[in-house]
């Protein structure tokens, strides 16, 4: 078994590609639920890199980063809408696939690397 890897590890991994990410604000409400403050999902690659989001004075726990896996060919993320134990999730997890927890379940998140 692999220790799985956070995904700050993850993305540094990839090289940071800007066009990936966005710095955003989360609010939750009483049951937890996130919303996103100022999010879009329908950004192109040249709005997530030139429009890059701010945490201002945030509070850590208001403190997320937005990845826009679309932009990426060779990026996915497998989403657990719950906490029960599955093959392909311990599966994951012995490989050492980064992840994070949701207020459901988790996003595992799977990249192929390439030489180009």
């Amino acid at each position: 078994m692999t220790t799985p890897r956070s995904v700050q590890t993850f993305f540094e991994e990839l090289g940071h590609p800007r066009h990936l990410f966005r710095y955003i604000r989360v609010q939750r409400d009483e049951e937890g639920k996130k919303t996103p403050i100022g999010e879009k999902n329908n950004m192109t690659e040249a709005e997530v890199r030139d429009k890059r989001g701010d945490w201002g004075s945030a509070p850590d726990s208001q403190r997320y980063l937005s990845f826009h896996v679309k932009l990426h060919p060779n990026l996915h993320v497998v989403d657990f809408d719950d906490r029960k134990d599955s093959k392909l999730r311990t599966w994951l997890h012995d490989k050492g696939c980064a992840f994070t927890e949701t207020t459901k379940g988790y996003h595992y998140f799977l990249a192929r690397l390439t030489s180009q």
